[in-house]
């Protein structure tokens, strides 16, 4: 299993990588990770929802908590891994500030 420093490794040479390409080409993959970080982070939200749901609503059995406990478990797992991704394709701490929009 990969390490939380190997996987950042990963994704800061892959946003190197994608730094290199044609600034079109870049920008179509930003874009792209930061649709996919976004979708990704919907969906675990979901899953966060749905086991707190769960963990009020379901009796307190042994097994019912250790289900439980492995749902959160690999959910927070999740958020670290899109959290590391979505830290190297931040290129808006890289863009100038907006300039104020003027009225005609």
């Amino acid at each position: 299993m990969q390490t939380q420093g190997d996987q950042d490794v990963v994704w800061r040479d892959l946003a190197s990588l994608i730094e290199s390409l044609p600034a079109d080409d870049s920008d179509r993959y930003h874009l792209a990770v930061k649709v996919l970080v976004h979708d990704l982070r919907q969906n675990i939200s979901i899953i966060h929802g749905s086991e707190a749901l769960l963990r009020r609503s379901i009796p307190d059995t042994e097994e019912n908590i250790e289900l439980l406990d492995t749902i959160r478990v690999a959910n927070q797992r999740a958020i670290e891994l899109i959290s590391g991704l979505a830290r190297h394709f931040d290129r808006e701490r890289d863009l100038p500030p907006k300039s104020p929009a003027t009225d005609g």
